[in-house]
């Protein structure tokens, strides 16, 4: 660690602790005052029933191992929550420039100083009926009041794509792979057994104290029956692979008469 530290720019790490420290602060204050929200049952539950390639949006948004350099296709995910939400009036992807990666000195040191593009993420921006504004973040994993997101992320809008772009994306999503817009036990057998490998990864910040990760994989797994469906599944590849070994056999047979 100390030789990739001599690498770094002092000045860079100096502002990227100071950004830290700030960013303990806002988020403490945050908390306490309410503007900052951490994913509820609420959310999760409307998140059970939105679907991407067969999985629901309440495992994929807390997989780090799902969502890790996704962060668009994350918050693309999400905001399908709120297209038909009683409490929401619009809904945008915004996308922007975040100190949270610009200031990193790791990605500094990666891409360059001159370089800003890395330092683009994208957030679900959500305006409520009442006016207010909450920006969500898939990666951290919870909601925040615009003007505290701006004090904390100091971003730079570079991009914003609104309901109706989200809405139009859903509907050619869903007429080319409908399969993949409801429960798709094959995909499950094949994801899940991947995401239970990282539960006790450390950046699997969702399958450590709380649980939530397993407890909605082990919901989904109640609703696909997903235990009887693998023996199925394993019993029909068996068979497949028992009549192609057949007809290998058969073929051979031909070729030496």
């Amino acid at each position: 660690m100390s030789d990739i530290l001599m690498n770094f720019n002092p000045e860079d790490i100096e502002k990227w602790n100071n950004w830290k420290w700030k960013s303990r602060l806002i988020k403490i204050e945050g908390l306490k005052s309410g503007r900052l929200l951490f994913y509820d049952n609420d959310l999760l539950t409307k998140l059970r029933n939105i679907y991407s390639e067969g999985i629901p949006a309440s495992i994929t948004l807390l997989c780090n191992y799902l969502t890790n350099g996704k962060c668009f296709e994350s918050a693309f995910l999400l905001s399908r929550v709120f297209l038909n939400d009683n409490d929401t009036k619009d809904v945008n992807l915004v996308q922007a420039q975040v100190d949270s990666i610009k200031l990193n000195p790791v990605y500094k040191l990666k891409f360059g100083n001159d370089n800003c593009d890395y330092s683009r993420h994208t957030v679900v921006e959500r305006i409520l009926n009442d006016g207010r504004v909450l920006i969500y973040d898939t990666t951290a994993g919870f909601a925040i009041d615009y003007d505290l997101w701006e004090e904390l992320e100091n971003p730079t809008v570079v991009n914003v794509k609104g309901k109706k772009w989200i809405e139009d994306v859903v509907k050619k999503e869903e007429m080319e792979c409908p399969e993949f817009f409801k429960p798709y036990p094959i995909a499950a057998a094949i994801t899940i057994p991947e995401i239970e490998k990282y539960y006790d990864d450390p950046d699997e910040e969702f399958a450590g104290e709380t649980g939530w990760l397993q407890h909605e994989v082990e919901l989904f797994k109640k609703l696909i029956n997903y235990e009887e469906f693998c023996k199925q599944h394993e019993e029909e590849i068996k068979i497949k692979r028992l009549q192609m070994k057949e007809k290998i056999e058969e073929k051979e047979d031909e070729e030496n008469v």
